[in-house]
């Protein structure tokens, strides 16, 4: 399953945000693919589409930002996915 994981960026956890960042680079735990980040031009949001099997192990990942970052995770399938559905609607 994939997950669209959406933070804002607030100014008064930036240097701890930072600091822990440039220390592990935000990686995910095992079990979980990080297929992209994407930093809003502003600075003010960050974006992650992540993919796991296991949504324990992207609860691990969230929480222990939890203490700096609000996180809005949303599970997100790809068009292809939605098409068929669609089309059995016959709309």
């Amino acid at each position: 399953m994939k997950y669209m994981v959406a933070f804002p960026l607030t100014k008064d956890t930036f240097k701890a945000r930072a600091v822990r960042f440039l220390d592990n680079g935000g990686r995910p735990p095992e079990g979980v693919t990080m297929l992209g980040r994407w930093h809003a031009i502003g600075g003010d949001e960050v974006f992650v589409l992540a993919e796991t099997d296991d949504p324990r192990m992207l609860y691990k990942w969230v929480i222990g930002w939890a203490d700096l970052i609000d996180f809005k995770v949303v599970p997100v399938i790809e068009d292809d996915d939605v098409a068929p559905i669609l089309q059995e609607l016959q709309l």
